[in-house]
């Protein structure tokens, strides 16, 4: 992303409905007995961005080690800052630096976009290779090309998603899919709507910028209490047809 973009990350990601929603999906997953980890479990976020995601998992998970990592030093800097007691280092997800032999958790959350499965396929290999028996690794990625618009210029996506894909892909990385589906799905019509002129090329922008901006209170508040509802959904082990995201869990084969 642009350096731009990372300090915009920042200072949202702690308040934005989409940020808090995800933590939320996440905290509600490792509260099913199924995706219950081990205590002192070891945990890597492959792609921590700039850190609020690290600053969760320590809070919720408690564990043994955390670490993290992310391509650009801008936000290392951050992610070091808002967790400073994590392992916060500079790598890329297509040649990762492990700095543990087994994890427990690795979490990737909207970071292969970037460089696309077919860059970052090794990485990801060698990442769950190194995931302990029953280890999880938990993915979320946009989804559609089609939905392709000014965000995804921003920050620099090169390819959105179908979960037939995902599938694929924790199937080539030899993982047992133990969820994948598509999220924000209610809210789903509204993105759409919002996306349409820039996917249709109507609205010429003088710059390119993401769509990371703080919407009203009133709307964020409303916005997040219906991904909560959805979170809870997914928890229980349904899946949603549709979404502007896929989120997945695939556990390594015991």
């Amino acid at each position: 992303m642009e350096a731009l973009e990372y300090e915009t990350l920042s200072a949202v990601e702690q308040s934005h409905w989409w940020f808090q929603a995800f933590r939320d999906l996440l905290r509600q997953c490792f509260n099913q007995p199924r995706f219950r980890l081990p205590i002192g479990a070891s945990v890597l976020d492959a792609g921590c961005g700039t850190g609020a995601n690290l600053s969760f998992l320590r809070s919720m998970l408690e564990p043994e080690y955390l670490g993290g990592f992310d391509i650009t030093p801008q936000a290392v800097q951050w992610a070091a800052q808002k967790c400073p007691s994590a392992d916060v280092y500079l790598s890329d997800i297509c040649n990762p630096m492990l700095h543990r032999g087994q994890y427990d958790l690795i979490l990737s959350c909207d970071v292969i976009y970037i460089p696309g499965i077919a860059a970052s396929i090794d990485g990801l290999k060698r990442m769950t290779q190194h995931l302990a028996p029953g280890g999880l690794f938990v993915l979320n990625v946009p989804a559609y090309q089609w939905l392709y618009s000014d965000h995804d210029r921003a920050v620099h996506t090169r390819e959105r998603f179908h979960r037939q894909q995902i599938v694929a892909l924790l199937v080539e990385l030899g993982l047992d899919c133990e969820l994948v589906t598509y999220r924000l799905c209610g809210l789903f019509p509204l993105l759409v709507a919002r996306r349409l002129p820039s996917i249709l090329r109507i609205a010429k922008k003088s710059s390119t910028t993401s769509e990371l901006d703080l919407p009203h209170p009133l709307l964020n508040s409303l916005y997040l209490q219906v991904m909560r509802l959805e979170n809870s959904t997914i928890a229980k082990n349904l899946r949603f047809p549709f979404g502007s995201s896929i989120f997945a869990v695939g556990r390594k084969v015991l």
